[in-house]
């Protein structure tokens, strides 16, 4: 494994970490020898690669495809998990993701790494220099060619803070006090991820390829963080090791990104962070889940709730029958927690839990006609409202505008086709595009 700390580093500040577990040697720094290295009986580790396909009318299919990676051609680079950081909610995601990473890594280990006894950074120095070292290697890359073809999906030009600013502010100040520069005070990796004699540590591009080379490392793992900017653009990042040649994945399910739900496209944070793993997925690299070396259910942070809300009343449409099927079948496999309030059919204009239930909703759908159940569960007030907590308000118009109550009728309700736009972001972010 490799991995990037100032307390290997002799001071160096080092923001990326390598963990190869499985390969037959450890890469230096920020590079593992990881997948590979060969188990006891020498097996292949299945690899379940997650990309999107474009269509020939210039949409994106989800696509996936398993490959057999030999343990002793692969390596895990862990990316920039500072033992602390200048945003408060990174440090926490941070901290809840770190011990299922650990997990990964020591897995990793344990399919057979071979250990060299000299010390992981300098290991990283001594790898020769690589007959095809890529001349930009210890640059930072921020953009590829493929990457052209479409979109950035965020705004992340303030910085990706998206911290309360009275905490923040109190956090800044109990770093100060600790004697660090609020701005950047990181001094070590993260104390949650274990590393060991066998792994190698370095923060540089050319080292890390050079000991990539040296192991004939054909497939690399990436995770850590933040996915949008130290993941894709750091010399030994994503978009680095596929302009390069390298059989390179990210762990999406172990990584975070800098993005703040200020700003556009205004979503959660962790809708954020999906939107830029599809955007790795449809031009850097595939993706992974830590399901391909632990089991079980990828990673999910404990705030990633996903809460949708369907608020139904209407006699004409059936939606209370097709709505919740959509939900089933469309939203749920998809990681969305889906509650649904329909009218009490004794009170049309009564939502039984209608205003309880609108608090703990990211998104609130709305299939009504003739009812008035807004101005009891204050949806719109909240919903129009700039703070980031209220939840989206996405009305379904049944029939015309003529045949809708005014009281029911939100103001300046959009078309239905702008309505279900509303939504294709975030059913998009899950991987299901309307």
């Amino acid at each position: 494994m490799i991995f990037t700390s100032p307390q290997f580093l002799s001071g160096l500040l080092l923001r990326r970490i390598l963990c190869a577990a499985g390969c037959s040697a450890i890469l230096t720094s920020i590079v593992c020898d990881f997948v590979g290295a060969q188990s006891s009986s020498g097996a292949p580790v299945t690899i379940h690669k997650r990309f999107r396909e474009e269509t020939p009318q210039g949409t994106f299919t989800t696509r996936e495809k398993t490959e057999q990676w030999n343990p002793t051609e692969s390596a895990i680079i862990v990316c920039d998990m500072w033992d602390a950081h200048h945003c408060l909610n990174a440090v926490r995601r941070a901290e809840e993701m770190g011990p299922r990473m650990n997990q990964v890594l020591e897995n990793a280990r344990s399919r057979g790494v071979f250990i060299k006894e000299h010390p992981g950074r300098k290991r990283a120095q001594e790898a020769p220099r690589a007959a095809n070292l890529p001349k930009d290697i210890g640059e930072w890359c921020r953009q590829i060619p493929s990457e052209e073809k479409g979109k950035y999906p965020i705004d992340q030009s303030d910085g990706g803070e998206d911290d309360d600013p009275v905490e923040h502010e109190q956090w800044h100040q109990r770093l100060a006090g600790m004697g660090r520069n609020p701005k950047s005070p990181w001094k070590a990796q993260i104390d949650l991820l274990k590393i060991h004699d066998k792994d190698a540590i370095s923060d540089s591009g050319v080292e890390i390829w050079n000991l990539l080379e040296h192991r004939r490392i054909k497939n690399v793992i990436l995770m850590g963080v933040h996915t949008n900017m130290c993941v894709l653009g750091r010399p030994f990042g994503l978009r680095q090791m596929a302009k390069n040649g390298k059989n390179v994945v990210l762990m999406r399910d172990m990584t975070d990104t800098m993005y703040n739900p200020e700003r556009w496209p205004y979503v959660t944070h962790f809708v954020g962070t999906d939107l830029i793993v599809e955007h790795v997925e449809k031009f850097v690299c595939p993706t992974i889940t830590s399901v391909d070396f632990l089991g079980g259910n990828p990673f999910q942070f404990k705030n990633d709730l996903r809460s949708i809300l369907m608020v139904i009343g209407e006699d004409e449409y059936n939606t209370d029958l097709t709505l919740p099927v959509f939900a089933r079948q469309q939203l749920e496999p998809h990681g969305f927690q889906v509650r649904i309030v329909q009218a009490d059919p004794a009170d049309k204009n009564n939502f039984p839990g209608l205003a309880q239930a609108v608090v703990r909703a990211d998104l609130v759908l709305i299939s009504i006609r003739r009812r008035t159940p807004m101005q009891s569960a204050r949806i719109w007030p909240r919903a129009n409202r700039s703070s980031v907590s209220a939840p989206r308000v996405t009305p379904l118009p049944c029939g015309t505008g003529a045949h809708h109550s005014r009281a029911a009728r939100p103001p300046g309700r959009a078309s239905i086709l702008k309505c279900w736009a509303g939504i294709t972001s975030v059913i998009t972010a899950a991987g299901q595009k309307l």
